[in-house]
């Protein structure tokens, strides 16, 4: 059996990598019963998290496809990679044992390439420090800073490269409509957010969401529509993200 895990930052970026997982033949494994219990390990085993009735369980997504098995991990956050890698590494799967391939995949953000690879690399005593695949006593790793490895940004660029291809008429409108908002209107509080780097890209993002999925978050319409697709694939962004990926799935 062939076995990977991919840590990301958050739930976006998890409904991405779960598509590009179903565009190269992956199926979702829903089951605890068909899930290898080779992974059971991870599965957490008590509730509450962190005595927290609010946080949300850490449970990873599991996929297959013939001899080859992801597990998908959602951490909400650099910190929260950090725990779960060392976690994995250091206790679990002592220096990944039995898993062949280990992928981490965050935002750059409003930061140069460069110093967020460092700082991953330096946070998780990561053993790769390029843009390259990395074979370290029989385990790949592989470091992926969205959204293309070299720019700032988020996975968010990705998505409106995306949503330009397949809802391009949504997207213009939903550009329009956060451009005619008046933000001096609102309080300082209401507005932090979107006056965030990359705040009203995500705005425009959650308003062609809104009319795919009335009343529903963005990574459920990631999920439930049609963002990521063959036909999308025919971006770079997408396309490069992809590649990177399928190396050594």
């Amino acid at each position: 059996m062939k076995r990977t895990i991919i840590f990301v930052e958050g739930t976006h970026d998890a409904e991405v990598m779960a598509r590009i997982l179903k565009i190269k033949g992956f199926s979702h494994l829903r089951k605890k019963s068909v899930v290898d219990d080779f992974w059971y390990s991870i599965i957490p085993k008590s509730f509450p998290n962190n005595d927290d009735l609010l946080e949300r369980i850490p449970v990873p997504m599991f996929y297959k496809n013939g001899e080859s098995e992801v597990a998908l991990y959602s951490c909400n956050g650099i910190s929260k990679i950090e725990a779960a890698y060392k976690s994995i590494r250091d206790s679990v799967y002592v220096q990944f044992s039995g898993i062949n391939s280990v992928y981490v995949i965050v935002d750059c953000d409003n930061r140069p390439e460069a110093d967020v690879r460092k700082e991953i690399v330096n946070l998780l005593s990561f053993p790769l420090s390029d843009k390259s695949i990395l074979n370290v006593q029989g385990v790949n790793y592989g470091l992926y800073i969205l959204p293309n490895n070299s720019d700032k940004g988020t996975i968010e660029k990705l998505l409106l490269e995306c949503a330009e291809i397949q809802y391009t008429a949504v997207l213009n409108n939903a550009k329009n409509f956060v451009d005619t908002i008046d933000f001096t209107k609102l309080s300082n509080e209401d507005k932090k957010e979107i006056e965030k780097p990359f705040g009203k890209e995500k705005a425009i993002l959650g308003a062609v969401a809104t009319i795919l999925k009335p009343a529903k978050s963005l990574p459920v319409s990631i999920c439930d529509n049609e963002w990521i697709t063959d036909k999308t694939m025919t971006q770079k962004t997408l396309s490069e993200l992809a590649d990177y990926i399928g190396q050594c799935l």
